[in-house]
């Protein structure tokens, strides 16, 4: 079965970074431009992720990738309180498309330092207009948390409800 994942995020929060992470690549040293994806086997369950662009000149091409999601990763960098609050305006657009979806939220680059505090991030999620499954703070670079996020990712389509929560042909 194939899942369909959208990572999404503002320019340089580390996305890209996390994905390659998980599959035991090098991380990128330059920002995706307009959109990449990359197919991991997890168990039974083929995960068909959507990495787009963060930079909004990008933003109108993404809108045909959004359809037949049903699972995002929201990804905001700890270092930089902008991109959580981007995050708002992302889910707004997104909200526009997709009537439906289950997000989980990740405030990347840990090992930076952590310049937001909870009651913040705490804030924003629940202004989130989508159904938020769960919050991870991870760090590409040290790995901490990766392998979680992307079980959580997993273990949320296969088990949602007894179901599967978007499979496509």
């Amino acid at each position: 079965m194939n899942a369909k994942i959208l990572f999404l995020g503002e320019g340089g929060v580390g996305k890209t970074s996390l994905i390659r992470k998980y599959l035991g690549y090098d991380l990128p040293n330059s920002i995706t431009l307009g959109v990449d994806f990359f197919t991991i086997r997890i168990n039974n369950l083929m995960l068909v992720v959507w990495d787009l662009s963060g930079q909004e000149r990008f933003r109108p091409l993404l809108d045909s990738f959004f359809y037949g999601a049903k699972l995002a990763v929201m990804v905001f960098d700890l270092s930089r309180p902008k991109t959580l609050f981007r995050l708002l305006e992302w889910t707004a657009y997104l909200k526009t498309k997709i009537s439906d979806l289950s997000v989980i939220v990740v405030g990347n680059k840990k090992d930076l330092g952590k310049n937001i505090d909870d009651t913040v991030i705490t804030s924003v999620i629940k202004q989130i207009p989508f159904h938020v499954i769960g919050y991870l703070e991870t760090s590409a670079v040290t790995g901490e948390n990766v392998n979680t996020l992307f079980s959580l990712i997993s273990d949320t389509l296969i088990a949602h409800n007894g179901k599967m929560l978007n499979v496509i042909a």
